[in-house]
């Protein structure tokens, strides 16, 4: 999460107000499984300075912005610190245990920050930000000349392929409903409670029929 930020601001995706285009939409995602960066909404005579920007991703990282984007990440995550989100995660462990015991929680990840050094960003960019792990989309009216605007990406230099291991183990199948109960209110006016479950399917209705079903369904 931290290279996604440093990386993007380094690519003009974060922060491009003074870019030329930021009349278009830019962002970037980071998940356990992958890390994207994207532009949308551009026109076709702007593709080869959004390729550009792109290709400035696998570029080392730039040390200089380590600490103002930590920041931003405490920023970002702290409205996440409510009781909602720690229900939703009470509800996961139950469906996916053991995804959930390798997702740090909300309060983990912002005590992470104070450990993550210019060296730690730079090990990481250099194990997984290979060209070759990498992959690009272009969608749209494309220009005549695609050689030359994605010659940013041909000049990138190339290092070994990392490949990683599945992370995460299968979990076995859910064959029972699981069901939790959150109480909202509970007074001498009224009283109101929320059921959740998972998979909303009937009791003599097993994970896989339920699942064949929906399929005929679609």
């Amino acid at each position: 999460h931290v290279l996604e930020h440093v990386q993007g601001v380094t690519a003009s995706i974060y922060g491009n107000q003074d870019s030329g285009l930021n009349y278009g939409s830019s962002n970037a995602s980071t998940s356990p499984e992958k890390m994207a960066y994207y532009f949308n909404y551009l026109l076709p005579e702007d593709l080869g300075e959004a390729v550009q920007n792109l290709a400035l991703v696998l570029s080392p990282p730039d040390a200089r912005f380590l600490d103002r984007e930590k920041v931003a990440i405490v920023q970002e995550l702290q409205p996440e610190l409510h009781p909602l989100p720690e229900f939703s995660r009470r509800i996961y462990s139950l469906l996916s245990p053991k995804y959930v015991a390798r997702i740090p929680t909300v309060q983990e990840r912002i005590e992470a920050l104070s450990k993550i050094s210019g060296d730690v960003v730079s090990a990481f960019w250099l194990e997984h930000y290979a060209p070759g792990n990498a992959t690009l989309f272009l969608q749209g009216e494309l220009p005549d000349d695609m050689e030359a605007i994605l010659s940013p990406f041909e000049a990138l230099s190339q290092r070994p392929v990392q490949t990683v291991a599945p992370v995460f183990e299968r979990e076995s199948p859910l064959q029972e409903r699981v069901v939790l109960q959150e109480r909202l209110r509970q007074d001498g006016m009224t009283s109101l409670n929320i059921v959740y479950q998972a998979p909303s399917f009937p009791k003599d209705l097993t994970v896989p029929a339920f699942v064949a079903l929906q399929g005929l369904e679609n």
